[in-house]
């Protein structure tokens, strides 16, 4: 995962409590976890919407992990709970998965994002970039082009999805990356990108027989992805 300058959101209101970890973090950037109404069986409640009384967990598989089979939950619950350990990290995955996609989908239909290489570039010279969505498999060119770019303007950079599925609720047929143009939203998604990456299912590593023809088979990679000259663009300016 791509890291630059200012990456997390900072911290507002109430913390809650790892009961893995013992980690206090804002509410928003953790799981939380919910009995059924039988009080027997733990549920994810990855949108912090389902009612009754919850147990937070930070989100990352090790956590989770710990939180069930060190007894973390149970303690939290005060009950001897039923948790699966491998079907609330499954449950995770695709929570995060749908989350992060309807997101996008809405950021699209708000005019909030800017996606493929031109566009990308377009909203970086304009200063009208706050924050940069890489896919995992995006050929490394783009990579390092454009994650230089970002740190060089402070903007936040994550690495997330593969380009196939970073495209689909763009209506696309593959995406490497896209920046995100309105404050609001570019919070929202950062922090959910950042929750959502300790479950999102890592990269295969990259066959070694690529070739040149295969890197530039991107659907958006309409432009130059040469890395950047050792000084920033004239108008480049940070945001």
């Amino acid at each position: 995962m791509t890291e630059t300058a200012n990456q997390e959101p900072e911290e507002t209101g109430p913390l809650r409590t790892c009961v893995a970890t013992r980690k206090r973090l804002a509410p928003e950037q953790m799981l939380r976890l919910v009995l059924d109404p039988s009080g027997q069986r733990v549920y994810l409640d990855y949108l912090h919407k389902l009612p009754g009384r919850g147990a937070y967990v930070c989100a990352d598989r090790d956590s989770l992990r710990k939180a069930v089979e060190k007894g973390g939950i149970k303690k939290a619950f005060r009950a001897p709970v039923i948790a699966d350990a491998d079907t609330l990290l499954r449950e995770a995955a695709e929570a995060a998965n749908r989350h992060l996609s309807s997101l996008l989908a809405l950021g699209l239909r708000a005019g909030a994002i800017a996606a493929g290489n031109s566009r990308v570039e377009h909203t970086l010279r304009q200063g009208s970039a706050l924050l940069m969505l890489i896919a995992m498999d995006a050929a490394p060119s783009i990579l390092t082009k454009f994650s230089r770019w970002a740190a060089r303007l402070s903007i936040p950079c994550l690495q997330t999805f593969p380009k196939d599925v970073l495209g689909s609720p763009l209506r696309l047929p593959s995406c490497s990356l896209l920046t995100v143009t309105e404050a609001g939203f570019a919070e929202i998604l950062q922090r959910e990108a950042i929750r959502a990456q300790g479950f999102l299912p890592p990269m295969p590593p990259p066959a070694k027989d690529h070739t040149q023809k295969e890197h530039t088979q991107d659907q958006d990679a309409d432009a130059d992805a040469s890395p950047l000259p050792d000084s920033p663009p004239p108008n480049d300016h940070k945001p």
